[in-house]
């Protein structure tokens, strides 16, 4: 089995990466920086998100089900009782033999939910991924990032093993944006000694990325898609 956490503040897109790995792992995909998928193996994705109502994963249900994703989440979530009531089998799930994916809360609050599992965890050969978009609140430099990242990590009783850096601002993003937004992820990865696993960009961005930024990441660009992105919101900056 493997588990792989994303953890990272509020717009740092740990949900859409979350969600992403679940589709490349149930199409049985690997790649230089993801952990190795366990050959026909159930794919599980754990929203622990109990706190944001705007950006969770678990809001594809559908379109993951149907991929191959079995995916759990807090019964009322998305409800307005919404409570952080996780599934009373969760730690039987951590230890089932299966890929685990698990969506961790964006703030120390939804962060330690997942800490009441440590238990369940320790031991378990996981890889920690901390999110980091400097383009969002609480990121903007690295100091503001090692304390965001400090905060969460403590409630959630886990420390990250790596970086994945996500710099956008939606569709507003540029590539000198994303290169801008680089220079603090790389500044912030030498404040905490944490290499950087991976460069997430939609994929139609790829190809416009500064050539530097391409050789740094040599098989370690992460091409998404925007699955997570609400139809309001691009009504809104249309508007």
């Amino acid at each position: 089995m493997s588990v792989t956490l994303f953890m990272g503040g509020y717009g740092s897109g740990k949900s859409e990466l979350a969600l992403d790995l679940c589709l490349r792992r149930a199409a049985g995909e690997n790649t230089a920086f993801f952990p190795p998928a366990s050959a026909q193996k159930r794919v599980i994705l754990l929203d622990m998100d109990v706190i944001n109502p705007a950006f969770r994963s678990h809001e594809k249900r559908e379109m993951l089900t149907q991929r191959g994703v079995e995916v759990y989440a807090p019964s009322l979530a998305g409800s307005t009782l919404d409570i952080p009531a996780l599934p009373a089998a969760l730690g039987a799930l951590i230890a089932s033999d299966a890929d685990v994916v698990i969506d961790v809360g964006g703030d120390p609050d939804g962060a330690g939910v997942l800490g009441r599992y440590h238990d369940d965890l320790a031991g378990v050969e996981k890889t920690v991924w901390f999110v980091l978009n400097p383009y969002r609140l609480r990121q903007e430099n690295s100091e503001k990032a090692w304390a965001l990242m400090a905060a969460i990590c403590d409630r959630a009783r886990l420390a990250p093993t790596a970086l994945i850096a996500n710099p956008n601002l939606g569709r507003d993003t540029t590539p000198e944006l994303i290169a801008q937004g680089m220079a603090v992820i790389r500044e912030t990865a030498q404040l905490l000694g944490l290499p950087i696993a991976a460069l997430a960009v939609e994929a139609h961005r790829v190809p416009h990325l500064e050539q530097s930024l391409c050789r740094e990441f040599e098989g370690r660009l992460w091409p998404l898609e925007s699955r997570m992105r609400p139809t309001w919101l691009d009504a809104t900056q249309e508007s």
